[in-house]
């Protein structure tokens, strides 16, 4: 009996911390409202690679987790862009698309997307991808000026958006130091070096 009952309660402690993900092996990631599925980060690594951007692994598993990296920090941008009427202008996406040069690429991925997934705000993966990254390079390095956004608006927006990862990407985990993925998943200090050659 008692080891029935550590079982159980083993596996609702594994469910309660996995939530829907464990649930739905399908969803790579969740951002509040907004999920991506395994198939939504397939074509974003497809429109990546076929522009020449990948991280050099022989599985595939480590752009995956730098896509899913990247999708997190990209959300929690979009929100905290919203929550403070924060408008990224077409000089600062210009400034942005002029120095990472496969973003444009990625943005016309999304014009031209033939999928059928579309995410709660009408927006198809890529498109999603590509403004989720300009959002967080406009805001994480300065490029708006006077935005006053700070490490305390991506721990608020974290705390707003509950966050749930496929546990095969890692746990999302944060702290007033930053935020990101561990146990083989992929750092949000590595998107940047990843992406940005």
């Amino acid at each position: 009996m008692r080891k029935l009952l550590a079982m159980v309660l083993g596996a609702a402690a594994v469910l309660s911390f996995t939530g829907c993900m464990g649930n739905n092996p399908n969803n790579a990631v969740q951002i509040g409202n907004t999920v991506f599925t395994e198939k939504d980060i397939t074509d974003i690594q497809t429109a990546l690679e076929a522009n020449g951007v990948g991280v050099a692994d022989p599985d595939g598993s480590g752009m995956r987790a730098t896509i899913v990296s990247t999708l997190i920090s990209g959300e929690l941008s979009l929100n905290i862009a919203q929550s403070k009427s924060i408008q990224i202008s077409s000089d600062v996406r210009e400034t942005i698309d002029a120095n990472i040069t496969w973003l444009p690429a990625i943005a016309e991925a999304g014009n031209e997307y033939k999928g059928s997934t579309l995410l709660a705000d009408g927006n198809n993966p890529l498109t999603e991808f590509a403004d989720g990254y300009a959002a967080y390079m406009a805001l994480s390095y300065g490029l708006i000026e006077d935005s006053g956004v700070s490490v305390n608006d991506y721990l608020a927006a974290i705390d707003a958006n509950r966050i749930k990862v496929n546990p095969k990407y890692g746990e999302f985990s944060y702290s007033d130091q930053g935020f990101g993925l561990t146990n083989d998943g992929g750092s949000l200090s590595a998107v940047a070096a990843s992406l940005d050659e």
